[in-house]
């Protein structure tokens, strides 16, 4: 599905969140936005950044990287899982919601995502659920 989308990227960045904090403008995001997010259950966005060049040159310095060696069988369950966090309009197509640009000069774009973020259900529980699911 995001392969449609990105069909020259070797390499996806994703992110699961709060669709208002995702769409929002970085310096509009105030307090009132961040209780919002945390304390009470809001729409979903899915944060997708392609990139081309290997992660570790990617983001050099930036952020601590760690490799996970998985099976085919567990990398399509990735996929699955990811593919079921989309959501879809009634053509079955990927809704989008935001184009931009990030502090790296790369585009990415924000689609709408299935399920409600808040302090219980965030991106940490996003991605830890995907990990239990290929056991990690």
């Amino acid at each position: 599905m995001l392969k449609d989308e990105f069909p020259h990227a070797s390499y996806l960045e994703l992110g699961w969140g709060g669709l208002e904090w995702y769409t929002t403008e970085r310096n509009d995001r105030g307090g009132v936005l961040v209780l919002k997010e945390l304390f009470y259950p809001t729409s979903s966005g899915l944060y997708v950044m392609p990139f081309s060049r290997e992660p570790v040159d990617f983001y050099a310095k930036s952020v601590e990287l760690s490799k996970l060696k998985v099976t085919e069988v567990s990398y399509q369950a990735i996929l699955k899982r990811i593919g079921e966090t989309i959501k879809l309009d009634a053509s079955g197509k990927i809704i989008l919601e935001k184009k931009g640009t990030s502090s790296s000069g790369n585009g990415y774009r924000i689609y709408r995502a299935n399920g409600r973020y808040y302090l219980f259900n965030n991106c940490n529980t996003w991605i830890n659920g995907l990990l239990k699911e290929i056991g990690y």
